[in-house]
């Protein structure tokens, strides 16, 4: 048996290699859109978002800081 000239589904195509191409970039696309959405992959509005948070939580320990110093000073007063 010669198994060498039997090339059943195995031949070149410029076409079928477009295909595979197009396939392989459309899978690869939704899944960065699927990783995107979900919060996965960090994009510009969410980068300034979570500083957004960041900055807020510093300013409320800030503050809480100062009224703890502040009721410690009346404490010490009393």
């Amino acid at each position: 048996m010669m198994y060498g000239n039997m090339m059943y589904g195995t031949g070149f195509s410029i076409w079928g290699v477009i295909l595979n191409l197009l396939l392989i970039l459309l899978v690869v696309g939704a899944v960065v859109v699927l990783l995107t959405r979900s919060g996965a992959i960090n994009s510009e509005s969410q980068k300034t978002a979570d500083l957004e948070r960041l900055n807020r939580l510093e300013n409320e320990v800030r503050d809480t800081k100062k009224m703890v110093e502040e009721i410690r000073d009346k404490l010490d007063e009393i």
